[in-house]
């Protein structure tokens, strides 16, 4: 009679993009439905397109939402996994790893992939991760193709607050991409932050 109900486990991935990563937001999605009195009273065109002023107080509402001390922001919920990977970059990807703002590694190779429970069946599993029970609250960090004998994958408990962000002085840059959509370039002082 009783029910055993399983929780999946979820990671939320914030973007912060540094003020001087050459890599811009994405831009804000188009409004949806502007305002009819005022597209009749205060059509303005602009540059970008935008034709009336409630378009545009939407605009500017969406753009400063982005900037949060100093960093512009993005948040997706994730329930497989997130890659962080060299993107177009020929060179190795140079990432540095933290765990509760305490550097673990700094990583050289392809990328990384940090998986929740459910996602570790997939791309985490053919990078040679563990399968892990979806009861389990863990986060499977996994490095793609790896510069180091001594890297492989590891456990993180839940709770724990990674950070993986690429260093200034990286000779390339980056791409993120969240449950194998929204793949995203990443500059050189780019993090991105990961809490189960």
């Amino acid at each position: 009679d009783d029910l055993d109900i399983t929780l999946r486990s979820r990671l939320v991935c914030t973007i912060n993009r540094s003020k001087k990563s050459k890599t811009p937001p994405p831009p804000p999605p188009a409004p949806v439905s502007p305002v009819p009195a005022l597209a009749a009273t205060t059509a303005t065109k602009t540059a970008k397109g935008i034709t009336t002023l409630a378009e545009k107080r939407a605009c500017m509402k969406r753009r400063q939402s982005y900037i949060t001390k100093g960093m512009k922001t993005e948040r997706m919920l994730v329930l497989n996994e997130v890659v962080i990977d060299r993107g177009s970059s020929p060179y190795l990807s140079s990432l540095e790893m933290y765990c509760n703002d305490l550097l673990v590694t700094d990583v050289q190779g392809d990328g990384l992939i940090i998986a929740t429970p459910t996602g570790s069946t997939a791309y985490a599993a053919a990078a040679g991760a563990s399968m892990v029970h979806p009861s389990v609250q863990t986060m499977v960090v996994t490095p793609i193709c790896p510069h180091s004998l001594s890297f492989r994958p590891i456990m993180v408990p839940g709770g724990v607050n990674m950070r993986v962000a690429i260093p200034r002085s990286s000779r390339g840059q980056g791409a993120v991409s969240c449950d194998g959509k929204n793949r995203q370039d990443l500059g050189r002082g780019d993090r991105c932050d990961l809490e189960s």
